[in-house]
């Protein structure tokens, strides 16, 4: 069986099995096409949580396609599993890297209490969410993804830079990522944003604080307790990250692989995130499912009828 172009670089590896072939090559969620059959607001500038070492470009799950199988969704869950970062394209890595910025790690963090601090605009300089919401249906993501380009900015002041410990200047951030300026007018240029729209969204948004009450999207009275007003004015961009696609082959209890029909394709396994059809994700995935589908195909015997693939990537 093939192991594709990928991680390995530019050459096809080939394996021979006599009894079995268990897949567990990862996730798709690097795959531009898969990844848009599930989910078509994921467009092909958007990265995935674990670039550039992790880029799962779902090659277990195109091999096992080619011999018959089909994609399916998680019974847990049918949806991607999304991340934002502040300031870096990247995910959560240590200063230092040679490729990335750690970006704003607290306000990356999706803590509520930062978000008291902030508000998200897009790029017609307004607000298009309740900054605290959560990730679920009508959440953050649910909005963001909706913003032309995905461009989203968030906003804060002096005061919450200093308050929370942000440093939105490199090497925390990336330069193109992040801008500040004494005045809002400078501010919008920076960023490429009408200069009266986002004094308009903030002088509006600082007399919800005053008033504790919001009436375009109702954020809680407990995060409306800070004004954005102390110069200078900051603005980071936010990256949207695909994390996680739900999902992937087909199997049964035993860990073999289905196909379009729901029968077994003889001498195919899958564990770990390229198997869907599962109540489990993360580290489960591959722990239960990869012991139960290594169990299973020792008890194959040998043939020479294990399915291949020509699949060139």
């Amino acid at each position: 069986m093939p192991v594709y172009p990928g991680a390995l670089g530019n050459r096809i590896f080939n394996f021979r099995a006599r009894k079995a072939v268990i897949l567990a090559t990862g996730s798709w969620k690097g795959h531009k096409y898969l990844r848009s059959l599930q989910d078509p607001r994921i467009t092909d500038d958007m990265t995935g949580t674990g670039y550039p070492f992790v880029d799962d470009n779902g090659i277990g799950m195109l091999a096992a396609i080619e011999v018959g199988s089909i994609m399916t969704g998680d019974r847990a869950d049918d949806r991607h599993v999304w991340h934002r970062m502040f300031g870096t394209r990247y995910y959560r890595f240590a200063p230092g890297q040679p490729f990335a910025a750690p970006g704003i790690g607290a306000l990356g963090q999706l803590s509520g209490g930062d978000m008291g601090y902030v508000i998200f605009i897009n790029k017609a300089g307004v607000r298009f969410v309740d900054e605290a919401a959560g990730e679920g249906t009508n959440g953050f993501y649910d909005y963001a993804l909706a913003q032309p380009g995905h461009i989203i900015w968030a906003i804060f002041d002096e005061a919450a830079a200093r308050k929370n410990q942000w440093t939105p200047t490199p090497p925390t951030v990336e330069p193109d990522m992040a801008f500040s300026a004494s005045t809002w007018a400078d501010l919008a240029k920076a960023i490429s944003i009408p200069a009266d729209a986002l004094t308009d969204t903030v002088t509006k948004y600082n007399s919800y604080v005053d008033q504790k009450a919001d009436p375009d999207f109702k954020k809680a009275r407990i995060y409306l307790a800070n004004k954005i007003e102390t110069p200078p004015f900051h603005a980071v961009a936010v990256s949207l990250q695909v994390h996680d696609t739900m999902g992937g082959l087909p199997i049964n209890a035993k860990a073999q692989v289905l196909d379009i029909y729901g029968k077994v394709i003889p001498g195919l396994y899958a564990a770990g995130e390229v198997a869907g059809s599962l109540d489990i994700i993360g580290m489960a995935k591959g722990v239960v499912m990869g012991r139960i589908a290594g169990e299973s195909a020792a008890t194959e015997k040998a043939t020479r009828n294990v399915p291949t693939s020509s699949l060139k990537s």
